[in-house]
């Protein structure tokens, strides 16, 4: 069975705001499973995704406007994709449902790496 991917725009989400106290257990169940790095440069949110095996990447916007929001429908998302490995992004922070031994506390991810790590998400 292939795995499959549930990958968050979440436009307007800092690294800031990802990791405030008040950020619920959706999101930081994922930070604190998975992997969690700022982004360097600004990835092209429309394009990201989009080398991606179609089938198997389901790419959902949520623009952040604030924390109970966002991690409500963040909890929808995560209930209704049962079986999907998740990924948030924005135009300056990488949140993975996966644990990249690479992205160590405090590193930050290149834009241009955020692809590939969206694709070793699915192997």
């Amino acid at each position: 069975m292939s795995k499959r991917l549930l990958v968050v725009r979440a436009r307007g989400l800092s690294a800031d705001q990802a990791v405030r106290g008040d950020m619920a257990w959706n999101v930081s169940d994922l930070i604190a499973d998975g992997s969690f790095a700022p982004i360097t440069g600004i990835p092209d949110l429309d394009t990201v995704a989009s080398g991606l095996s179609g089938d198997r990447v389901t790419v959902v916007d949520v623009p952040y406007q604030d924390a109970a929001s966002f991690d409500d429908s963040l909890g929808k998302l995560r209930a209704s994709s049962t079986g999907a490995l998740i990924a948030i992004l924005s135009e300056s922070v990488f949140i993975s449902q996966h644990y990249f031994r690479e992205i160590k506390p405090g590193t930050s991810v290149a834009s241009d790496d955020v692809p590939r790590l969206l694709e070793a998400m699915l192997k």
